[in-house]
């Protein structure tokens, strides 16, 4: 019997080597060693935060399900949804979310 191929290896090892998104927000405090570090969605993930009519809400849900310090520790959780709903500028928050959910160009994965 023949063996069998894993033709997935080469999927996980492209997973495996897509770069890091650092995202900086002066405004916020959000810049150098106090940026926002982001893995790139897997499609549950995507999935799971187009579910939500409202944009501005869908939006905090990504910000808190994607926001990493430099050392992978969450920077947010549940309970911050309602900070962001009271404290934060919509538009800000739009655009952060917008830039988590931006995929890597080539030339970004190209760097890593």
């Amino acid at each position: 019997m023949a063996e069998k191929k894993d033709y997935t290896i080469g999927i996980r090892e492209h997973w495996d080597n897509l770069p890091i998104k650092k995202i900086e927000i002066p405004e916020w405090g959000f810049n150098g060693n106090k940026a926002i570090f982001v893995k790139p969605y897997n499609i549950l993930e995507r999935n799971k935060m187009r579910n939500n009519d409202n944009p501005i809400l869908s939006a905090i849900d990504v910000i808190v399900a994607k926001c990493e310090n430099k050392d992978g520790n969450k920077m947010f959780d549940v309970e911050d949804k309602e900070f962001f709903k009271r404290k934060a500028q919509a538009d800000m928050v739009i655009d952060l979310a917008n830039q988590i959910l931006i995929p890597p160009t080539i030339e970004d994965i190209k760097k890593k």
